[in-house]
């Protein structure tokens, strides 16, 4: 509509100019070098018209000349990005394919094409990798830790090439540098940590917890486990001295009174400072909840028991804090042994040999040792040491993780290195393994040498 107007304003104007230039004519007359001109007005007009958009032509024509090599390098330039980006396209399809030589070749040639953006070098470390070429790509991740928009893409790719070689110090350089520029991210957070707690760092590692709380990485009850399970292993350590240790002990016991470890750690450091009965009180509220053998011999030193009637009487007292567990009634069981309480043994031993199943080995050792040591049957006693033969193991702290088998507890698997992974509990059998039959118990009498 405006264009419209536009031109009906325009053509009103010639018209009116053409009407005027005819109501007024006149002439124009110049000399020049010994010449005269004489022409109309009005035709003189028009030739300065013609003459001036001639002039207007011939200008644009020569600016376009000027501008024709800047033309060409644009075009050379978009068909240049067109051939890159191609590249680009044909290496994705070829990672994506698994084609580490094809995705290698099309990277470099995206990357001469293009002149290295940022996506270049992320598919051309990754082509790298593809091939096997860990050199390449570390010159690749390198080159991207040293771009601002990649940096942070590049240092993961260093870290990981650094976790993979096992150069555990330059990792953590790495993982702390990306720290800086995304602290919430999950990789960093995690790879800090597993590095902090095999270093030893223990109060670092505290600290990352509480990151990866603040983060959401992990809820507010694991980031509690894992402070108690690090302050457990920091008042383990072999240059911790005691008042350090039975504070660190303490504040985890705190945090987690169901930690076993913590509480025979705490127990056997407020024994050896005297403090028994406090001791001994920790052990009562941990054993309601999580009995444990190493608990059972270090309430018998809490409370200084040397007598065997004694020591029945104290596991007797200890055991009514959780009298159906397994533990309960072998710690019983065992001092009544010791104090030749027949009776009293068989009475927290037999319930445990019934219900079908074959009973624990240590049921069946502690049942062999009392037909031997109340009748002297030592019939009875070889079928109990046969039955153990093949019961399941002993209870171990065993690794959920891989499956290895500790005699004492750690923050860390010595063998996967994976955290807070060891629990109290019956190792698992070799696969395939079967066990033989229960032996039958011989009804012959027993036989006694003269």
């Amino acid at each position: 509509m405006w264009g419209a107007i536009r031109f009906l304003i325009a053509l009103v104007v010639a018209v009116w100019l053409a009407v005027w230039l005819a109501d007024n004519p006149g002439w124009m007359r110049f000399e020049w070098l010994g010449y005269r001109v004489e022409m109309p007005f009005a035709l003189m007009l028009a030739l300065v018209l013609v003459l001036g958009a001639v002039m207007a032509v011939l200008y644009r024509f020569w600016v376009g000349l000027r501008h024709v090599p800047s033309l060409l390098d644009r075009k050379r330039a978009e068909r240049r990005r067109h051939r890159g980006y191609d590249a680009l396209n044909r290496c994705m399809v070829a990672l994506a394919a698994g084609d580490g030589p094809e995705a290698a070749h099309m990277a470099r040639r995206a990357e001469d094409l293009l002149q290295e953006p940022p996506v270049t070098l992320l598919l051309a470390a990754q082509a790298a990798q593809l091939r096997g070429d860990e050199e390449a790509a570390g010159r690749y991740f390198q080159r991207m830790a040293e771009t601002p928009e990649l940096e942070f893409l590049g240092l993961r790719g260093l870290f990981e090439r650094a976790m993979a070689r096992d150069q555990r110090e330059t990792a953590l350089e790495l993982a702390q540098r990306a720290k800086k520029l995304r602290p919430g991210t999950e990789w960093v957070l995690k790879g800090l940590f597993d590095l902090q707690v095999g270093f030893g760092r223990w109060d670092e590692a505290r600290q990352i917890v509480q990151d990866m709380a603040q983060s959401g990485l992990i809820d507010r009850a694991e980031a509690r486990r894992r402070k108690a399970v690090l302050l457990t292993q920091q008042a383990a350590q072999d240059d911790a001295a005691a008042p350090e240790a039975l504070k660190a002990i303490s504040a985890a016991v705190d945090i987690d009174e169901n930690l076993t470890p913590a509480v025979i750690s705490k127990s056997r450091l407020l024994i050896e400072s005297g403090k028994g009965r406090k001791a001994a009180a920790a052990i009562e509220r941990a054993w309601g909840q999580t009995p444990n053998p190493a608990l059972a011999d270090l309430y018998l030193e809490a409370k200084a028991s040397t007598k065997p009637l004694a020591r029945f009487k104290a596991l007797q007292a200890l055991a009514k804090r959780n009298p159906e567990h397994i533990e309960s009634r072998l710690a019983v069981a065992r001092a009544a042994l010791d104090a030749k309480l027949w009776g009293e043994a068989r009475r927290y031993l037999e319930p445990l040999t019934k219900g079908g199943e074959v009973p624990a080995g240590r049921v069946c050792r502690l049942m062999a040792d009392l037909e031997e040591a109340e009748s002297g049957d030592a019939e009875k006693a070889r079928h109990w040491l046969s039955v153990a033969a093949i019961s399941d193991p002993d209870p171990a702290w065993v690794c959920d993780a891989c499956g290895n088998v500790r005699t004492s507890w750690a923050a860390t698997c010595a063998k996967c290195g994976a955290f807070d992974s060891l629990t109290w509990r019956m190792p698992p059998r070799a696969e395939g393994e079967v066990l033989p039959a229960l032996p039958a118990r011989s009804s012959e009498p027993a036989t006694t040498g003269s």
